[in-house]
Formats: C-alpha cells, structure tokens, sequence
C-alpha cells in the first residue's frame, strides 16, 4: 500500500516545477535577513521592483547562470531586453520558475526608419515573437526601444503596444531611450499612457538630464536608469568612492544609491553574485542631504539620456512628419 501511494505521488508531482520551487525557497531562507528591495507603482498600479538585473551585455553561455544567480541571491526583477539571443537564454532559465516568482521586463527594437503604414504590422509580430523567444504567457512590462523618425510611424507602434497590453500579454507597457518630444507625439493618440522610460541617467549627469526626467513624470511615467554604472569615474571615481567611506560602501554603491534616492529605478548589468549583494545592501541605507547636493552637482562623467547627441534622437515634434 505505502509502495502504490509513493507511485502515485510521484505520478501526481510535476518535479521540474517542484525543484525549481525547492531552489527559489533555499535561496529566499539564505538571503533572509538581507536588504529587500524596494517598489515603485506605476502608472496603472503594478507594483515595479526597483533593482532589475540586465544580462544583455554578457556572453550568451553567462545569461542563464546570470539569470539563476539573480533569483537565488533575491533579485526578482529580470530585464530581458530586445535582443532575441538574449531574450531565449533567459527563458530557458526561468522554465519552470513560479512565474509569480520574477519580475520580468523585454522589449522589441524596430528598424527606425519604418513606415507608418507597416509599423503597427511589424511591431505586432515583433510582440509575439517576444513571447515565444522567452517561452512565458506574459511579460510584466513591454517596451519599446527607440523611437521612429516620423510621429505617424511612432503612433502606430504604440498602438501595437496598446494592443498587446489589452490581449493580457503585458501587465504594463514602456519605452526606451525615448525622449519628450517622441512622447508628446505618442500622447496624442494614446489611450494607455507608457508606464516606464528606461534612459541613460548616473551621476555626472545631474538630476533632470535635458528635462527627461520631468518631462516623463509629468504624463505619470516612471524613469528607470539602464546607465548607473557606465563609466569607471562612477565605480572608482573619488567623488563616490569618498563618500562610500562613510557608509561602508563602495564607489559603485553610492552611484546606485543616488539613482535610487532620486526616484528612478535600476536596471544594471551584473554577471558576480557579489555584485548583486552590493546592489541588494544599498536598500538598507540612504545618502545624507549633504552627499545627494555633491553627486547632484557633479559635472562628470557626462553622458545623454539618450544616445549622444540627444538632438540626433529626439528632434523637436515639428521636425516629426505624419507619413
């Protein structure tokens, strides 16, 4: 009898899922006791982790191993970026992950010319392919990389967006390196405003870069830095380093640490489990008003919000045309 029981459990028990299940459970027990990250709320009330681990940039045999290490160490936020490489090795690593379990943001980059008249076509597919390449139902946010050059052509892809969030398929949809202008024109059609911008925002750059910062919260968009650490000035520099002293934290810790203090989210490439704790430590403490005026004041290292020139992305609403 006992023998037909643990035959029919074992039948009854799915155990890729229970494993992945047991794994993520060991590792919440191992970091409890440490920094929990924080969560901003967007736009349409989903609940955003504030600290985000970007693999992209790392060899494609480093993703899943980046991906698992995340999870384990108790980072939930995931950014899948745009890249279909990139986008299938982190699916594979989160198959048979509880999908309550991460936070997971992708997007789709389209070539920046296209034409109003096929952008909504085109993004459409690119949507779903998305979905295929990191084998998940949904996505928790969508977006969408780069703005086209013509304002008809960017209405039409947000309106691919808008649709994909309406089938379910994203809990909240956004956009990358995506300027005022861009969003002004997207805002004329809109029926779902973009919930997340991610941007290029570090110290060195100052609070409200070119008024990118502003300009997004005022249509209730959320900035999400994908640059807090894109110079060695902010990892080694002595301006951060000086003051890490004082908290017992690093120079890249104090760059990350203003980010946040400043209101913005963090998505940062990081490939060592140390890393990530020193992103995890900095939610246990805060940068003093003196320290946030001297990082705010800091001139360098200088950098766009975007692509550099800025004028080269975003060029003023008029310059759109509607074709």
């Amino acid at each position: 009898r006992l023998e037909q029981i643990e035959s029919d459990t074992r039948r009854q028990v799915n155990l890729p899922v229970f494993c992945a299940a047991m794994k993520l459970l060991l590792a919440g027990l191992l970091v409890v006791g440490a920094a929990e990250v924080s969560y901003t709320v967007l736009n349409n009330g989903v609940k955003m982790p504030m600290l985000a681990v970007q693999p992209e940039k790392y060899a494609p045999e480093d993703i899943g191993r980046i991906v698992s290490m995340a999870l384990q160490t108790g980072i939930s936020g995931i950014d899948a970026a745009t890249f279909k490489q990139c986008q299938r090795r982190v699916g594979a690593a989160l198959k048979g992950v509880p999908r309550n379990s991460y936070f997971l943001t992708a997007g789709i980059m389209l070539e920046q010319n296209v034409s109003s008249s096929s952008a909504h076509a085109v993004a459409t597919n690119l949507l779903q392919s998305t979905l295929i390449n990191l084998g998940v139902p949904h996505v928790d946010v969508m977006v969408l990389s780069r703005p086209a050059t013509t304002c008809g052509a960017i209405q039409e892809q947000w309106r691919a967006l808008e649709d994909f969030y309406a089938a379910g398929n994203a809990r909240a949809i956004g956009l990358r390196v995506f300027c005022p202008a861009s969003l002004k024109c997207i805002m004329e059609t809109a029926k779902v405003a973009p919930a997340l911008n991610q941007i290029f925002y570090h110290v060195g750059m100052g609070v409200d870069p070119e008024g990118f910062k502003s300009s997004f919260n005022e249509s209730g968009t959320v900035t999400q830095s994908i640059r807090a650490l894109d110079s060695g000035e902010l990892v080694s520099g002595k301006l951060v380093n000086s003051i890490g002293k004082a908290h017992g934290w690093s120079g890249a810790q104090v760059s990350m640490r203003w980010v946040l203090d400043r209101g913005v989210s963090l998505s940062t490439p990081m490939s060592k489990q140390t890393h990530m704790k020193e992103a995890l430590a900095i939610f246990q403490g805060h940068l003093t008003p003196d320290e946030l005026t001297q990082l705010d004041n800091a001139t360098s290292p200088k950098d766009c919000p975007v692509f550099c020139p800025s004028s080269r992305m975003c060029p003023p609403l008029e310059q759109f045309t509607l074709v």
